[in-house]
């Protein structure tokens, strides 16, 4: 729900409102004695319609350290955030909890609420009796009462130990690295030069284009090579663009906004200074290993028969055109225990080929073989399309699936139809199979561990979060487009390789970062260097290394405090406890159970 919504003020005037810069300068509170300031939200019906808002309130008031309580009706409008900011004023307060929704969304805008008022925006804890009571709890108001008293509770018991804490601003790099010159990372390096952008691509093979040099037309029809073309000299002609072909990623070092790579080129090294990584390492063909493929003549891919449509193979070209009979397999190289995905395109493919063969030669049957027909979006469209051209549909099971044999120079194709009941034999000229997408297992291990970045149990990069970060890594400023992340179609790899580039270009477009206050530290004199925290950590913040303690040279781990996210993975699994996260100590967490069991 936006900001808009939620307060009923103008979303454009909270938004103008929370970016001005603070007038008061930040007051050191460290010498002042603690007094919270407490403010509940009704978000109108949401909480104040299962819990009572007023007893809560006035529990707050009796809390220790609690200075002022008071409610509101929309806690985040601009109206409830100047009132904060004159309470803070007017009672001296050092400390504010605010107990609303959920902290993932309103966090950030109550931090600048102190910041506006003078205070450290970590002196802030949030207590979320929304998602975590009212909206559970609405059968029972007098339960979620006392639970919202408990959250409250246990926030101010946390905030009672709030530090200080500070942000560092980092320069940024205003270029990017692009891995892989496919349709994918060519499409994310032209979107980032068009916005002004430096970018460096670095292709493994000597040919740009990748995969989609295998493809005849797009889904509509319309032809590809001569767009594949026409984009490759683009890249190679912008100025802005400077493109390594027959190149691999040698060493990576730096963070977000301030990476240097190491290529390996053909001319020899070369260190690339960059604040942005785009991964777009494409993915392989693998044919099926089954059916007869590469013992029985005239069994080919759906990419070869594909390809010869687009001039790639006369001999094949000329072989469908006079063919009598076509039998197409789906589902030869995937959806099985070894490789459970879908290669999503497979079906797609298949029935464009049907549709090409019977526009090229109308008299030959063609006939494809299922398990689950998956012509998603538009594509249905062409699977209709085939069906009215007259090609034959026919089911099979996984666990009876298709045998292809030679008989007399022809192919045959023996599979058991589930809804005929019987076996159905096809004697065919050509038969075409499915091949699977798979990825470069060994290449995109090196490259995950080379950025930090993780793979999936299928071997694709994984990213952040499926919907809301579809294109981010956990580790910021390293993005992933097209068959590298999973199969897709070639629109969606180009629509996704712009996507990269844009995320990209929120990094690379700042004049500095700032880092986050809530980072993890070690405490050197208890650390014992066993290197625990350094293979946990996900964005490979901390390592083990000399650092001097009372003039001895000894092996401890060390936070690099603009990797560090604070996720709090390394504290705890640090076994002497001398990892804590700031914003999460362990004194803030043990003020918090104390509250709670202080009912």
């Amino acid at each position: 729900v936006s900001i808009a919504n939620v307060s009923g003020d103008g979303g454009a005037e909270v938004e103008k409102w929370v970016a001005q810069e603070p007038d008061v300068p930040i007051r050191d509170v460290s010498k002042e004695p603690v007094r919270m300031g407490v403010f509940i939200c009704h978000c109108g019906v949401n909480i104040g319609g299962y819990v009572d808002v007023p007893e809560v309130v006035a529990y707050a008031r009796t809390l220790p350290f609690v200075a002022y309580a008071a409610d509101n009706l929309y806690t985040c409008s601009v109206d409830a955030q100047k009132s904060i900011i004159e309470m803070i004023g007017e009672h001296h307060l050092n400390r504010v909890v605010v107990a609303s929704c959920t902290p993932r969304t309103h966090e950030p805008l109550f931090q600048d609420v102190l910041r506006k008022s003078g205070l450290n925006p970590y002196l802030f804890n949030m207590a979320n009796i929304r998602d975590q009571c009212s909206w559970v709890h609405m059968d029972d108001k007098a339960a979620a009462t006392q639970k919202a008293k408990d959250l409250v509770r246990m926030a101010a018991g946390k905030a009672v130990f709030a530090r200080q804490l500070e942000r560092k601003k980092i320069g940024v790099t205003k270029s990017a690295l692009v891995i892989g010159a496919g349709m994918a990372g060519m499409s994310a390096a032209l979107a980032l030069s068009g916005m002004g952008f430096k970018v460096t691509v670095c292709e493994k093979s000597d040919r740009v284009g990748g995969n989609a040099l295998r493809l005849s037309t797009t889904l509509s029809g319309r032809p590809v090579q001569g767009f594949i073309a026409a984009t490759a000299q683009r890249v190679r002609n912008d100025p802005l663009i400077e493109l390594f072909t027959g190149s691999t990623i040698a060493r990576v070092e730096g963070y977000v906004g301030n990476f240097k790579t190491t290529l390996h080129t053909p001319a020899g090294p070369r260190e690339i200074e960059h604040g942005a990584a785009v991964i777009a390492v494409g993915a392989l063909e693998e044919a099926p290993k089954e059916y007869g493929y590469g013992s029985l003549e005239g069994v080919v891919t759906h990419s070869e028969l594909d390809g010869a449509f687009a001039g790639a193979d006369d001999a094949l070209l000329t072989r469908a055109k006079s063919a009598r009979s076509i039998v197409m397999i789906q589902c030869a190289a995937c959806r099985r225990p070894e490789r459970p995905y879908c290669s999503r395109v497979c079906c797609n493919q298949a029935v464009r080929n049907a549709i090409a063969v019977l526009e090229a030669n109308p008299d030959c049957g063609v006939t494809v073989l299922y398990r689950d027909m998956r012509t998603y979006g538009m594509a249905e469209r062409l699977y209709r399309r085939a069906r009215q051209l007259g090609v034959t549909f026919i089911r099979y099971d996984e666990d009876d699936k298709p045998k292809v044999t030679s008989n007399g120079g022809r192919l045959r194709v023996s599979v058991n139809s589930p809804m005929l009941a019987q076996t159905l034999r096809i004697d065919a000229d050509t038969v075409s199979l499915a091949s699977a997408i798979v990825p470069d297992a060994q290449g995109n291990r090196e490259l995950a561990q080379l950025f930090k970045v993780p793979i999936n149990q299928d071997g694709f990069f994984m990213e952040a979060h499926a919907k809301l970060r579809p294109v981010d890594f956990a580790t910021e400023g390293v993005y992933v487009c097209g068959l590298a992340h999973n199969p897709r179609d070639l629109k969606e790899s180009i629509a996704q390789g712009k996507a990269a580039a844009a995320r990209a270009a929120t990094v690379i477009s700042k004049e500095t970062l700032e880092t986050e206050g809530t980072i993890a530290s070690v405490d050197i004199s208890q650390c014992t260097g066993c290197g625990s925290c350094e293979k946990v950590c996900a964005y490979g913040a901390i390592t083990v290394g000399d650092v001097s303690l009372r003039g001895a040279a000894l092996r401890r781990a060390q936070v690099n405090e603009v990797l560090c996210k604070g996720c709090g993975t390394c504290a705890a699994n640090c076994r002497c406890g001398a990892v804590d996260v700031s914003g999460f100590t362990d004194r803030q967490i043990v003020g918090e159970l104390e509250s709670l069991l202080r009912a």
